[in-house]
């Protein structure tokens, strides 16, 4: 036998159809409040969801009145106390509920979502974000080593230049031979003077920058497994989200969030073998 197909109003739209079990969670979670109209294939009118027997729980239930049974209508459905007895057999026999899915979790899904999605991000981000950090620091010294050599290749160049054009020459005069050795001489002192400039600087600027670098990456290393946890963490977080929105939300949300449960699936273990 097929179960029942129902349909529901929220506001001026017709809901469905979804099936018995799955009205019976709307109500639960409160998609579809007592007050609203529900309807089957078979039934003459809409009808108020809380006068059907056994579709709202007694706590949710506003009107005592409706609770008569004369006043009711049977459509299947179990009441309260059916229901506690038939979940009791299914822990005591699977050992296994979704009962906090479906009902503590149902109801904050897509917040639980979101907080998970938000501590990946966090624990990823920061991950990230100091190892480029420390790749920044150590490229910054490269960066001021390259920049002085480049300072003193230059300087040397144009010293040599004029070497060489006073050497190509074919009849050289005093005043050549003077000029030529005060040329040799300058580039033995720019020779000097690089040396000192490179000593100072591998005690000073040098040596700060290779401190932040070598810091920054000691500091990434220290906070790689808080970022590692956080990741874990928020991963398990949404994954739990993503089930309760799988077990109580509609049937596109459901199809999504089992997709995003196999991507996410994927994702750790590429992370987790680092390929």
């Amino acid at each position: 036998m097929s179960d029942p197909v129902w349909y529901y109003a929220e506001g001026e739209r017709q809901k469905g159809p979804v099936s018995a079990d799955e009205l019976k969670r709307f109500v639960e979670l409160g998609r579809v409040k007592p007050t609203d109209l529900v309807w089957q294939p078979g039934m003459d009118d809409w009808v108020a969801a809380k006068t059907i027997r056994g579709l709202v729980p007694d706590e949710l239930q506003n009107d005592a009145a409706t609770q008569a049974s004369s006043e009711t209508i049977d459509a299947g459905f179990e009441d309260d106390e059916a229901i506690l007895t038939r979940r009791r057999r299914r822990r005591s026999g699977s050992g296994f509920s979704f009962e906090i899915v479906n009902q503590w979790g149902g109801r904050y899904a897509r917040l639980i979502v979101l907080l998970g999605l938000l501590l990946v991000v966090v624990g990823r981000g920061c991950d990230s974000f100091g190892v480029k950090y420390a790749k920044r620091q150590q490229v910054l010294v490269e960066l001021a080593r390259a920049n002085s050599d480049t300072s003193f290749r230059q300087r040397k160049s144009e010293i040599q230049s004029r070497i060489d054009a006073l050497q190509r020459r074919s009849s050289a005069t005093a005043l050549d031979q003077q000029s030529l050795a005060t040329y040799r001489d300058q580039l033995l002192k720019a020779d000097r003077e690089f040396a000192e400039q490179q000593s100072l600087l591998a005690r000073t600027t040098w040596l700060d920058l290779e401190n932040k670098a070598q810091f920054a990456s000691s500091e990434h290393v220290a906070w790689q497994p808080l970022y590692e946890v956080i990741a874990v963490l928020g991963s398990a977080v949404l994954a739990y989200g993503l089930l309760c929105v799988a077990f109580t939300g509609e049937a596109t949300e459901r199809w999504g969030c089992w997709i995003l449960l196999g991507v996410l699936l994927a994702s750790l273990v590429l992370w987790r073998t680092g390929t």
